[in-house]
């Protein structure tokens, strides 16, 4: 095997230490939060300053950086886990890295990784053989089925943010789920997220709810509504201001395109109108004029819908999104009972009754703050996949670590009939599941070693249904079917498996490698991808500007490769600006070199640099006025040095631009010496980038060179 230049290799022993020690730091790491008094954890951005509050795992191991490869291993587990089930994140890292934990041990002992193999696929069988013997299927009974899918979302909603009013939420997610009439197609279900008032004050209410408003001058109210779903431009009758170039010698040449140009958008009005709508919900920009041509025809229109907005409206209304107008006969047009503006808080939206999809419906949160909904909408997603999930699979099992310590007994039994030294990774397994309920105990404060004693107790006596008691003050071990402590048992089954595989997988690991250099990637395959790394230049411009020194050429040079090592061509690439600076402000151009520059200065190597057109324009400000800012800008000061540190300060410079249908907010930040502009020591660059297809945040790191 060849590797690249910078990458290393770990073999062995070494290679299984680390994927013990990465596995086990990550389940360290969210254990704290399992259970109904598991802790939430405060994550911080490191790029955009974003504030998360949560205690679901897979949210938490999705935000963190990591190095270790077993430890992204589990990262991706708890991910697949959320995926396909919609929780137990947190129970199937926790189970994962106990398992490693026992293993290492066992690897102390000189046991060979293969034996701890056989050992807990042994151990794997025999509880999972034991959880589907204690699971208890209700489906058969309405009335019980559904008082056991409440207790499942009231288990799932104990350990979340919607505990204090998880019964309400457990009757909002088992309507909903129900709605759905078997299917687990959960985008039936919209959830919209309103600050303001109460979580109590949240609904579901029928129908679907499009966060949007209707159309200046045209009716709030529509019966029988014939919907078109488009996604199309309907703002090419301006010239715009950014984005467009237009060369004219005089101001009624320009009035003559902008005539034409609505004539071509009243045809394309014309075209929308032959479908026999009478309400057009776009996802772009809809301008005056083709909106007043709606309305002189009656017909209801709904722009800017986000994308995810008119996909499902397409959905529950029976329709389809069309771009083009031409063949009336071939788009699918949605069809509502009723279209009606509706107020929820302070805000106008529209609500659409009697959709196509009859199982459509809508849960309104409520809440005092964007972070608390954001849990909430996270931990109600939870409980509607679980839910969905045990539909179609409607066997339940029992919580408060009932299950893992039937399972752990199993387990213990398997072992007593296996021989050799496979024995001793049987039993590893099973002191692993008893690691679940001690931690549950844990958490909330309590006697884990006595609470667990005693459920140990309870399961050997046959008493199958105990489990802990955690919300009784000082604990203790109770009914968990009295208590209606109940969970999926595809849940359960889906974390004891892909634990088990995962600690498998671990075992088997001879060596990994890693390639420790920085790359832009993307999740767009469209995307360049690759390492980037080269200089950046200022120069004087030679414009013939004579009376103005502050115009410079900004020069970016270097090159890109490939880091997954399939190409070995680097790429070289380049980018030029022209920055014109004045006291209170900046402004970046784009360059253009002037064709018609003499031979001689040509010669010289010194072309004629113009501005072509303006990129952005932004004013500067003094560190305290940048700290207050509208952006988070904490994380774009460039450090200082200990050597000068007093004697330099930040300056920030900030504006907003709109490029072709993205809009960047831009910040810029100096670290300068005090009274000398020009005596840059370190700058930084944010790029916020929102538009159509795109939602990121660029940043750029320049030091000077030594």
């Amino acid at each position: 095997m060849i590797f690249g230049e910078d990458v290393t290799e770990e073999k062995g022993e070494n290679a299984r230490l680390s994927a013990f020690v990465g596995a086990i730091a990550v389940g360290d790491l969210v254990k704290s939060t399992l259970g109904p008094k598991g802790m939430d954890k405060i994550l911080q951005s490191a790029s955009t300053g974003e504030i998360m509050v949560t205690n679901d795992g897979a949210t938490i191991l999705k935000a963190i950086a990591l190095d270790n490869a077993a430890a992204k291993v589990l990262v991706n587990i708890s991910k697949v886990q959320d995926d396909v089930v919609g929780d137990g994140t947190t129970s199937v890292t926790v189970l994962a890295a106990e398992l490693l934990r026992e293993a290492e041990k066992l690897v102390e002992k000189k046991i060979h990784p293969q034996v701890i193999i056989d050992g807990y696929r042994i151990a794997s069988r025999a509880a999972l053989e034991a959880l589907e013997a204690s699971a208890v299927d209700n489906s058969a009974d309405p009335v019980a089925f559904r008082k056991d899918l409440h207790a499942i979302a009231r288990t799932t909603l104990s350990s979340k943010v919607l505990s204090q009013d998880r019964d309400q939420f457990a009757n909002l997610a088992c309507d909903a789920v129900l709605r759905l009439k078997g299917s687990t197609d959960l985008s039936h279900i919209q959830i919209i997220k309103k600050a303001g008032g109460k979580l109590s004050d949240s609904y579901l209410d029928e129908g679907f709810i499009l966060d949007k408003s209707i159309g200046v001058n045209q009716p709030k109210r529509l019966e029988k509504a014939k919907i078109l779903v488009a996604n199309t431009g309907m703002d090419t009758d301006k010239v715009k201001i950014f984005g467009a170039r237009v060369k004219v010698d005089s101001t009624g040449k320009l009035a003559d395109l902008e005539k034409a140009e609505k004539e071509k958008m009243r045809a394309k009005v014309e075209r929308i109108k032959a479908h026999g709508i009478n309400c057009f919900v776009n996802r772009q920009l809809i301008y005056n004029w083709p909106e007043q041509l709606f309305t002189d025809a009656g017909i209801v229109s709904i722009e800017h819908a986000d994308f995810d907005g008119i996909e499902r409206l397409a959905l529950v209304t029976g329709g389809e999104i069309a771009s083009t107008f031409d063949h009336p006969d071939q788009v699918k047009l949605g069809h509502c009972d009723l279209i009606e503006e509706v107020i929820i808080g302070e805000d106008t939206l529209i609500k659409f009754s009697g959709v196509a999809a009859g199982q459509a419906c809508t849960i309104v949160l409520r809440g005092a703050t964007g972070q608390l909904l954001d849990e909430a909408d996270r931990s109600l997603h939870d409980a509607l996949a679980v839910l969905s999930q045990t539909v179609k699979e409607p066997k339940v099992t029992l919580g408060g670590g009932c299950a893992e310590m039937v399972m752990a007994k199993a387990v213990e039994h398997a072992a007593q009939n296996t021989t050799g030294k496979k024995q001793l990774a049987v039993d590893a397994f099973a002191q692993a599941l008893k690691q679940l309920p001690i931690i549950l105990a844990d958490n909330a404060g309590l006697d884990s070693s006595d609470l667990v004693t005693r459920l140990r107790q309870a399961i050997n006596k046959g008493l199958t249904s105990s489990g802990l008691d955690l919300l009784t003050p000082g604990g203790g071990i109770a009914n968990m079917r009295e208590l209606g402590v109940v969970e999926s048992y595809k849940l359960k089954h889906a974390v004891v498996s892909s634990a088990s595989e995962a600690a498998e997988h671990f075992e088997q690991a001879s060596a990994f490698h890693r390639d420790p250099s920085p790359a832009l990637k993307s999740d767009n395959h469209r995307d360049m991808q690759g390492e980037l790394k080269g200089t950046a230049t200022f120069k004087p411009a030679c414009n013939g500007r004579s009376g103005i020194p502050n115009d410079l050429v900004y020069e970016e040079q270097g090159e890109m490769r490939d880091p997954s090592g399939r190409n070995s061509t680097r790429m070289k690439w380049s980018r030029r600006y022209m920055w014109r600076l004045s006291d209170s402000s900046l402004s970046v151009w784009f360059v253009k070199v002037n064709m018609e520059s003499s031979k001689e200065s040509a010669q010289d190597g010194q072309t004629e640099d113009l501005p072509d057109y303006i990129f952005h324009q932004l004013r500067f400000m003094d560190e305290d006025e940048g700290e207050k800012g509208d952006l988070e800008v904490t994380d774009l000061v460039p450090p200082a040095t200990a050597s000068d540190e007093g004697e330099t300060a930040v300056l920030f410079a900030r504006g907003s631009h709109l490029c072709i249908k993205d809009n960047y907010e831009t910040t810029y930040a100096f670290r300068v010496s005090k009274g000398c502009f020009g005596c840059i020591h370190n700058w930084a660059s944010s790029h916020v980038v929102e538009g159509p297809k795109k939602s990121q945040r660029i940043v750029n790191m320049y030091t000077r060179a030594p």
